[in-house]
């Protein structure tokens, strides 16, 4: 088992192969007392679904379709908003999540952890995550709203939330007794204003963050962030954990490491040039379910030769 501080040093003067890589990052783990996952649209890749990358709609992209504005008009909801959504819902819903899933949370037992994801699909509360300890920062899917929040009944609160049925994948009219308006799902699209942000969506990972921070001013406090799939296209997910790394750091020199997975090695690259950042940064061009079978099996390696 190598200290963390070694494992920067590694780092910092490049003197990790590939061959001890997975050895050195289960050490990193071990040494932890807590863990932040990050995870973008990479990370679903494994369950089946599409990166943003590789998704199409109608010859438009993702980011172009993705949007609050194509469900305003009664010609353009039922042309593109309503066949959009009821396609990427029915995509989540026929998904299982991967069996790296359960791999994630046997490396997580015992940490002080959470995930922070930008993914809609639902899939880490699927797979049995403890919902106070996931932040899905856009949303997801099985939780709907009014389209015009402002001039509902049920106002912008999350008891405004409801919830899609089992067996629906689309909600057309808002369910607030007397509202006049469309639903649309709670979830942070492009170029959207009228989004109801719960505290799923930001404020219980706030909670979270603040009491890690305090924590790791303990000179035996050590934070290891891992980022899957997160590429450039919706980049929330690498700059949080970018900053927390950094800040960390800045305060408790060498007590955080950030170890970011991506299967395009034109993702890899850190976005700031933070010497707080860099110098305990790793980059891993690799395949998310990939990633966690090797760490999964080099960290039980490791503790069972206790």
């Amino acid at each position: 088992s190598y200290s963390f501080c070694t494992l920067l040093v590694a780092l910092t003067f490049n003197m990790i192969t590939e061959l001890h890589f997975m050895e050195l990052i289960a050490s990193a783990l071990d040494s932890s007392t807590h863990v932040l996952i990050g995870a973008g649209a990479g990370w679903s890749v494994a369950s089946g679904l599409p990166t943003y990358r590789g998704s199409s709609f109608y010859n438009e992209s993702y980011k172009d379709v993705c949007r609050p504005v194509w469900g305003e008009t009664a010609d353009d909801r039922e042309k593109v908003f309503r066949p959009f959504w009821e396609q990427c819902i029915n995509l989540y819903k026929g998904v299982e999540p991967h069996p790296m899933y359960q791999k994630t949370l046997q490396l997580l037992k015992d940490k002080d952890w959470y995930v922070y994801t930008s993914n809609v699909d639902a899939l880490f509360l699927k797979a049995g995550f403890d919902s106070e300890r996931v932040c899905e920062i856009h949303g997801n899917y099985t939780r709907w709203q009014c389209m015009d929040p402002s001039t509902c009944p049920g106002g912008r609160s999350e008891s405004s939330i409801f919830a899609l049925d089992g067996d629906s994948s689309f909600i057309d009219d808002c369910k607030h007794v007397g509202c006049p308006n469309k639903a649309r799902p709670n979830i942070m699209m492009f170029g959207d204003d009228q989004c109801i942000v719960t505290p799923g969506m930001g404020t219980s990972y706030q909670h979270w963050q603040d009491d890690m921070e305090q924590k790791m001013c303990s000179p035996n406090a050590r934070l290891l962030a891992i980022e899957f799939g997160c590429g450039k296209t919706v980049p929330a997910i690498r700059t949080e954990l970018e900053a927390v790394v950094s800040d960390i750091n800045k305060a408790n020199p060498n007590s955080a490491m950030l170890v970011r997975v991506n299967n395009n090695e034109d993702d890899c690259t850190p976005d700031a040039s933070d010497p707080s950042l860099t110098s305990s940064f790793k980059s891993v061009p690799m395949k998310c379910d990939e990633f966690i079978d090797q760490l999964h099996t080099a960290f039980s390696k490791l503790k069972n030769h206790r």
